[in-house]
């Protein structure tokens, strides 16, 4: 079967719809459920933000990425699902906006 991107898949194959720049493994191999903004190596293991006070969203890095290739990669969405080097951290409730409390 061919994708869109032209390349030819298999069933269970990792596809480019899995590669997102900076994670440090494909989207969505991590636990069923799980989220970027919930592992312990997003934003280096501070809680991160959700928003900024004009309601932009703020993407962070991954410190497991940094880790592997050993420079920083690119910011991405909070929400992406889990890879996995997927770290659970305790983070309950929404996350934060800039200006509230990120503890």
């Amino acid at each position: 079967m061919s994708g869109r991107d032209g390349l030819t898949t298999t069933k269970g194959e990792r596809s480019r719809a899995n590669i997102i720049a900076g994670m440090a493994h494909f989207a969505g191999t991590g636990p069923d459920h799980t989220f970027c903004y919930q592992c312990l190596h997003y934003a280096y293991g501070k809680r991160p933000l959700a928003k900024s006070q004009s309601g932009r969203t703020i993407n962070h890095s991954c410190g497991k990425f940094r880790e592997l290739v050993g420079h920083e990669g690119p910011r991405f969405e909070s929400s992406s699902p889990s890879c996995r080097y997927w770290v659970p951290v305790e983070r309950t409730g929404p996350l934060p906006t800039k200006g509230e409390s990120h503890a």
